[in-house]
């Protein structure tokens, strides 16, 4: 039904707030033509610009009385000075440049000799030239809006755009998010700093370190219609930190979020010795942990310092900044008595709550230069986190945390410049330095185990890696007037980008146990010997793309294509087999496996169409469409697993003195199987040391096909309104597709069976009929290919609005409406049955994974997002967001072990999960969230301005609900997991010159 209201909606269209440019946008532009009375062309003007955060340029207007000022830096004190010998000068001032954006200023000459006409503001909030759908947050929008002052946070309130975590005033700082929009998945979207794409070439889609949010002076967060110069059809993030000019500035702030300042939105309902045993949410829904209160921000402060300004001024100039956070987050978890010395420090007994501690340190420093024509750039940035108690959640206690370290450094060197009055050229390169490590709080000479109700105790695995990456980019525009009857803009552009990843993981002792009981033996435990998991990779992709915007009367066309060549291989692999019982069951006293080739090439040529017409003539009323075919960036599965020394061998044992691990006189029986169970993949049982993951040479890259149309309006000066209709296709994802070389394909689906009413009582199924697999031969490989007869697809209409801050108010916000499906055409689409009937054609969701979250599907229907800035009098700001959304699906599932229906296999053994409805029929409460901000500003004359604020977060002090248990069977079936955390207020102070 929702899917017929957004098709029949869908011919309003209307796409707003667009900017063209840059896939890895840093700067905007300024265009324009001008003309004599008569609105004939004038050429042989003379456009002078200054700005505070760039050198003077000037440029003469050509044939078409057409100028252009390309890449320049966001800022909002842009003069436009036009001079023609016998006409009268007209001044433009106070034009804004946002990144990835066209600004037009068309102007008009008089004949004459009076006095220069002076115009202040007055520019477009549309851009012409391009369909591409981005929201802009200047610097001005960072700072007063009321957020807890990271990117993950500000994504929350781009359009369209799924986060699957809500901060409360910092309650999920020092943490990424997973995030999701228009129906493409997380590896799709790309982080792109001052230019460079710095996107986590390992955990595709991730930022490779965190951030100083007062560096910024402007983000630009797109999410459709990407230009050429986007790889992917994701979320694209262009950060562009601040620049100085001829004016020193400078600043300083501290921020403090405290519990003390903070509310609770849970209650007692039972009391024990004077004590509460069990807490509920407000409105009475009772929480999964004893003794929990939900998550709260514990104490928060942010600082930091930038200075910038001329070293030679119109020649060279510097900025640097450096700020820093102090995170206390206090997550819930189950009682620790007595309290071991190592967890003392993160342990709160009183709260029954542990402390996740973060400590984030960023450096940048940036140097611009002007010889000539040449723009010089150097950039540096040092990123720095350290963490306690990553991870920490119902099923991974104090113990099982990590302590995270590492730091990563990132360069720049860039060059642009005007070769010839209409060839611009830009080359830079970059190196990007990722590499962290994960240290489990128990310490790797413990040993690791996992209740029944798969809690981990003891410790946990550890993990490091390293994955430096260098890119090389090089682009040109060229510029043409009057050809072909109309103008043109064209972009040719190519890069290199290359990343080297090794990575280990595993548990220190090399042996983990499982607590799987029986009715007939009840201290039942699976023990699992293992080496640790090595692998050594590489990745890289030569890209190469054509633009040409062309400009004839009020059509504007950009059409585009990009090819890109993306390879992937590993390198030689070897870890030592140290535990004895292992060397003898493997037959191995190491792992080793041999690289040196590259696995398969993903060679795309992507289509980007896009047209604008400008139907009544006067820039602010246009019709807009595009077109588009997206690649994906090449995830690291294939060269991950080709290269991995991971084996392992499980066995059962009854643990007697219940001491959770396998003592000498608790016989282990087995080995059941090999590889498949924790940090492995499969292997062949008859020869362990071989593995079972192949790759089809023929893998294609996943594609993404979109469909944008709109209509874009500008009501007033500064405020803009629009509709935008989407339609996505999504198909040929990769995957590992269990199959048997001696079968004919598809034999593997005769061996589907309902599931015995025994195992899965029917009163629980509300839809669909479970089936396992019971097959006695099973898949002896894994090929990494590409999955058939699946699709993804998404339809979503939206409305956006836009008003830049003037006459001392601003609002941005958004509604969209969407439909996002999966769909099995047939059986092959999925080789796992349980599940089929209630997948096949439902609502999709990617389950999130890391930092903290595991339960989380983030989908929702329907959101709204409103943020605003009014100036009240005495220099007293007022500003306020409003996130509203509905609530994400919660798959309930009956949870059974295969073993008890006869199956236990490496492709199909221990808990299996069974959906008792459709996906998505079952959902989470609605979400909504109001912030508020006061800020007074104190002018302290020549010195600057010093801003006084106070932030309240979760204002109605909500208590919505984020999680629940949702396995039917087991104890706690819908007790509450998580809560939105209770209101808190933050103070700071703010310091500018």
């Amino acid at each position: 039904m929702l899917r017929r209201w957004i098709a029949v909606a869908s011919v309003l269209w209307v796409a707003l707030g667009a900017g063209l440019v840059w896939g890895q946008a840093r700067t905007g532009a300024i265009y324009g033509t001008v003309t004599d009375p008569d609105g004939n062309p004038l050429p042989g003007v003379t456009v002078e610009l200054t700005s505070s955060v760039t050198a003077r340029q000037t440029a003469v207007t050509d044939v078409d009385g057409s100028y252009r000022f390309p890449s320049l830096p966001p800022g909002t004190d842009y003069t436009l000075r036009f001079t023609l010998q016998g006409f009268q000068p007209v001044v433009r001032s106070d034009i804004n440049v946002l990144v990835g954006v066209n600004t037009k200023v068309d102007v008009t000459l008089r004949p004459g000799a009076a006095e220069e006409v002076v115009v202040r503001g007055a520019v477009p909030v549309v851009d012409v030239k391009s369909t591409k759908i981005a929201a802009n947050l200047s610097r001005d929008v960072l700072q007063e809006l009321p957020t807890a002052r990271d990117p993950w946070v500000m994504l929350e309130l781009a359009p369209g755009v799924m986060v699957d975590r809500q901060n409360v005033g910092g309650s999920e700082s020092g943490q990424q998010s997973n995030y999701f929009a228009r129906g493409s998945g997380f590896g799709d979207n790309q982080w792109n700093l001052d230019g460079v794409n710095i996107t986590d070439p390992a955990a595709i889609g991730a930022s490779p370190t965190y951030y100083d949010f007062d560096a910024f002076e402007e983000m630009q967060i797109t999410a459709g219609s990407n230009d050429v110069e986007a790889l992917t059809g994701g979320v694209i993030l262009n950060f562009v930190t601040r620049r100085a000019g001829n004016k020193f500035v400078g600043g300083g702030r501290f921020y403090w979020t405290t519990h003390e300042l903070g509310s609770d939105n849970t209650k007692c309902i039972e009391e024990s010795g004077g004590q509460c045993v069990r807490y509920a949410t407000k409105s009475g829904d009772e929480l999964w942990i004893p003794r929990s209160r939900g998550n709260k921000t514990w104490d928060v402060k942010d600082f930091g310092v930038n200075v910038g300004g001329p070293i030679v001024k119109d020649r060279l100039w510097f900025w640097g900044s450096y700020g820093g956070s102090r995170i206390d987050l206090l997550v819930p978890t189950n009682p620790i008595s007595p309290v071991p010395d190592f967890l003392k420090d993160i342990y709160d007994p009183e709260q029954v709550a542990a402390h996740d501690k973060t400590q984030l340190n960023n450096v940048a420093a940036k140097l611009n230069a002007q010889f000539g024509r040449h723009a010089l750039e150097g950039f540096f940035f040092w990123g720095d986190k350290t963490k306690q108690g990553r991870g920490l959640g119902p099923t991974r206690p104090p113990e099982t945390t990590w302590d995270q370290s590492g730091p990563t450094p990132i360069i720049k060197l860039q060059d642009e410049f005007f070769a010839s009055d209409n060839l611009f050229l830009s080359l830079k390169g970059a190196f990007i330095g990722l590499g962290f490590k994960l240290e489990p709080k128990g310490g790797r000479q413990t040993f690791a185990w996992q209740d029944a109700a798969r809690v981990w105790h003891g410790t946990y695995l550890y993990y490091q890696t390293d994955r430096p990456t260098w890119q090389f980019t090089g682009q040109a525009i060229y510029y043409r007037s009057e050809f072909l009857g109309g103008s043109h803009e064209i972009k040719i552009g190519a890069e290199f980008r290359r990343a080297d990843v090794t990575s280990e993981s595993g548990f220190g002792t090399g042996e983990t146990y499982l607590q799987r009981p029986t009715r007939a033996n009840p201290n039942r435990y699976f023990a699992i010997l293992g080496t640790p998991s090595f692998s050594d990779y590489w990745k890289d992709r030569i890209s190469g793309y054509l633009q040409d915007t062309y400009t004839v009367g009020r059509l504007v066309l950009n059409l585009g294509v990009r090819v890109d060549a993306q390879r992937q291989g590993f390198n030689d692999t070897a870890r030592p087999v140290t535990h004895p019982k292992l060397q003898q069951d493997l037959g191995l006293t190491e792992v080793r496996i041999t690289g040196g080739q590259r696995l398969f090439t993903w060679t795309t040529v992507s289509p980007r169409i896009g047209a604008t017409v400008d139907l009544l003539g006067t820039g602010k009323t246009l019709l807009k469409g595009s077109f588009a075919i997206y690649p994906s960036e090449q995830d690291v599965d294939a060269g991950y697993y080709m290269s991995n020394t991971a084996r392992e061998a499980i066995y059962i044992f009854t643990d007697v003195n219940g001491n959770h691990r396998a003592d000498p006189d608790e016989p282990l029986i087995g080995p059941l199987a090999f590889c498949n169970q924790l940090l492995a993949f499969p292997c062949d049982q008859e020869n362990p040391a071989r593995s079972l993951f192949a790759v089809d040479p023929k893998v294609k890259s996943p594609k993404t096909m979109e469909f944008t149309v709109g209509f874009e309006h500008q009501l007033l000066t500064d405020l803009g309104i629009g509709l935008t209709g989407y339609y996505r296709r999504l198909w040929d994802f990769p995957w590992p597709y269990p199959y048997l070389p001696v079968l004919e394909e598809g034999d593997i689906y005769g061996c589907w069976e309902p599931i015995p009413d025994a195992v899965v009582p029917p009163e629980f199924m509300k839809f669909g009929d479970p089936r396992a697999y019971t097959c006695e031969g099973v898949p002896k490989e894994f090929l990494y290919t590409n999955r058939p007869d699946y699709e993804n697809t998404y339809w979503g209409v939206e409305l956006r609005f836009t008003k830049r801050m003037s006459q001392r108010w601003m609002l941005m916000g958004s509604v969209t409406l969407q439909d996002w499906n999966r769909k099995f055409k047939t059986f092959r689409a999925n080789y796992d049955p349980t599940n089929f009937e209630q997948l096949k054609e439902s609502d999709m969701a990617y389950q999130t994974a890391g930092s903290g979250k595991t339960e989380i599907w983030p989908n929702s229907r329907w959101m709204v997002k409103l943020g605003g800035v009014v100036q009240l009098p005495l220099d007293i700001n007022l500003g306020a967001t409003l996130v509203a959304r509905e609530g994400y699906p919660i798959p309930i599932v009956y949870r059974f072990d295969t073993t008890a229906f006869g199956v236990c296999n490496e492709f199909d053994c221990g808990d299996k999960d069974v959906l008792t409805n459709e996906f998505g029929k079952d959902r989470l409460p609605t979400f909504w969230m109001l912030n508020a901000r006061l800020e007074k500003m104190f002018k302290l004359a020549d010195y600057g301005r010093l801003y006084i604020s106070v932030d309240g977060f979760n204002i109605t002090n909500n208590d919505t609900i984020l999680g629940k248990r949702r396995f039917v069977n087991l104890d706690g079936f819908g007790k509450v997991t998580e809560i939105v955390a209770p209101r808190v207020f933050r103070v700071g102070v703010r310091y500018e010159y």
